[in-house]
């Protein structure tokens, strides 16, 4: 199994005190994540979408282009992002380790499942 690497985290100042709960509120930057729906086959996927801007030069460019007056691919269940030319194994395999259901456990895959995550995260 690949090594995981471990992220450094940026230091948090503390609040001199705590605020109020305002009216009008603000995104966090790291913690108010998005979904996306992707379609690959027949199956529709959703889950954050951070882990892919992150991740992918090319997703990063897509999701961040000015979409017009549509609805943005990707927001809802009949506007997903259709990927072609993999499995939805395949993909499913990627989102194992990319989210896997339990946070505390390696994913336990085969050399096959490995490889097929291998090869979609290069594309």
């Amino acid at each position: 199994m690949p090594p995981f690497t471990l992220r450094k985290y940026e230091h948090l100042e503390e609040p001199l005190a705590v605020q109020p709960i305002s009216q009008s509120s603000s995104h966090s930057e790291s913690y108010y994540w998005e979904d996306i729906v992707v379609q690959v086959e027949d199956t529709l996927f959703r889950f954050p979408k951070h882990h892919l801007m992150e991740r992918s030069e090319a997703f990063r460019s897509m999701l961040s282009m000015p979409q017009g007056s549509n609805e943005p691919e990707g927001f809802s269940d009949d506007r997903p992002i259709k990927l072609s030319g993999i499995s939805k194994v395949e993909f499913e395999r990627l989102l194992q380790v990319l989210h896997p259901k339990d946070a505390q456990k390696q994913p336990h895959l085969s050399l096959n499942a490995w490889l097929s995550v291998i090869k979609l995260s290069s594309l």
